[in-house]
């Protein structure tokens, strides 16, 4: 009867998640778009993983050509979409002695590209893709809506969100944002 009552909270509890997983998938609300700092937002992001990435013996760091870039973009929700793709390439090394994350940002005439490297294992071609379809996971543990979740999120503001290499080298995320005339215009006063 234990053992039966035990299986039946089991099942519920990851019922509760799924539901709660899919909820954050169907509904995410329209982003609040407002000019920020992508390269202070990176910099937050990485003091708040910091600690993390010293205890697992992760070096970590951050280039940006130019050095200060601001997009207009709903801060919130891409804090979310980093913060995802930073712990999913701390979990990538997870159990290797040298672990490597690399962000590079870059602001060209026409777009923002965010690219964040790792030296963990690589993404077969053919998973490569299916890695962001909603609820599908390599991880034991995984909901398999994170990464589905930030292709939205950038979907939403005109970006796209990609594997551009996985190699024995390194696996790369990328990120391409178009720039706005707006944003252009405010990242030059600022510079």
């Amino acid at each position: 009867v234990h053992r039966g009552l035990d299986i039946i909270r089991t099942q519920g509890e990851r019922l509760m998640e799924f539901t709660e997983s899919f909820r954050h998938l169907s509904y995410l609300p329209p982003p609040d778009k407002r000019l920020f700092s992508l390269s202070g937002l990176l910099q937050n992001l990485y003091e708040l993983l910091q600690g993390d990435m010293q205890v697992r013996a992760i070096s970590f760091s951050i280039q940006s050509s130019p050095s200060s870039i601001s997009f207009l973009g709903d801060e919130n929700q891409f804090s979310q979409v980093l913060l995802n793709l930073l712990k999913n390439a701390m979990q990538a090394l997870e159990g290797q002695t040298q672990g490597s994350i690399r962000v590079c940002l870059q602001q060209t005439t026409d777009c923002i590209l965010i690219e964040i490297a790792n030296n963990g294992p690589v993404i077969l071609p053919e998973m490569q893709e299916k890695i962001f379809v909603p609820f599908f996971t390599t991880k034991a543990e995984g909901s398999g809506i994170g990464l589905s979740l930030c292709r939205q999120i950038l979907r939403l503001h005109k970006g796209h969100l990609f594997v551009k290499e996985s190699s024995s080298e390194q696996t790369v995320f990328c990120i391409e944002l178009p720039l706005e005339e707006h944003d252009s215009e405010e990242s030059t006063n600022a510079s």
